[in-house]
């Protein structure tokens, strides 16, 4: 088995910040190898914005996103590109005292 060498990534996490409390989080979720997966962008970009045609999965994956707010988590604002997804999650889970309510939620 050869030895692949992965690139080095930059930390992207807030040295201070208590990633088990309660709060606003930005989540990318990619394809595997970039593939597009959630969609194609078709057609001419009006005013500069491109227009996504989602695939299946782009439309089963649009259709959990709009179903997944509850008591703990609200999706605040979400876009899904061709080959990965973006949102923007509040949660929360209970009491700062509770341990770690992202944890089950973020997972």
């Amino acid at each position: 088995m050869k030895n692949l060498k992965m690139p080095k990534r930059k930390a992207n996490r807030l040295a201070e910040f208590n990633y088990s409390s309660n709060g606003a989080y930005f989540v990318t979720i990619c394809s595997c190898n970039k593939e597009h997966i959630f969609g194609h962008i078709v057609g001419d970009a009006a005013l500069g914005v491109p227009k996504i045609e989602l695939t299946s999965i782009g439309k089963y994956v649009d259709e959990k996103i709009q179903t997944a707010n509850n008591d703990l988590i609200t999706i605040d604002k979400y876009v899904i590109m061709p080959n990965h997804i973006h949102l923007i999650l509040l949660i929360d889970g209970g009491t700062p005292r509770a341990a770690s309510p992202t944890k089950s939620l973020l997972a």
